[in-house]
């Protein structure tokens, strides 16, 4: 079950200043605007630095951010918030970033340290479905 719902409705950034607050903040990953391109993107923390995706990654994109933030090339699935949650728990990750195929915009579904889950999505949308199936997540968060 959601019991967390954030949203973010900064101004655009560029990678390294996501990559910043989400330092500054003390978080695993960081949802955003992207300045360059105007995309719903996340960084999160790499091997060697910062990766970041974006809702819809652009063809041609000239290469690495910055010299410690890495693009991804692959695509973001399409997902409804309760198939997020489904691929969340088939794969183990911590989080899943994805374009809500209701609102068309990039979202986050992550585990939250209670065992529950959250959901971070643009401020602009506001139609976000009301809850997820209420199913526990199993073990430890």
């Amino acid at each position: 079950m959601t019991v967390r719902r954030t949203s973010y409705a900064r101004a655009p950034q560029t990678p390294a200043e996501a990559a910043a607050d989400l330092e500054l903040l003390g978080f695993e990953f960081y949802l955003f605007t992207d300045q360059a391109t105007g995309l719903d993107s996340v960084i999160y923390r790499a091997d060697d630095g910062y990766r970041m995706a974006q809702a819809r990654p652009a063809a041609g994109w000239p290469g690495p951010a910055s010299d410690s933030v890495t693009v991804s090339e692959r695509p973001v699935p399409r997902l409804t918030p309760a198939a997020a949650e489904d691929r969340l728990e088939a794969l183990g990750q911590p989080f899943v970033f994805f374009v809500n195929r209701e609102t068309g915009r990039g979202s986050l579904l992550y585990h939250r340290y209670d065992g529950h889950y959250g959901l971070v999505a643009p401020a602009s949308v506001t139609a976000l479905p009301r809850d997820l199936p209420s199913r526990p997540v199993p073990g430890p968060v």
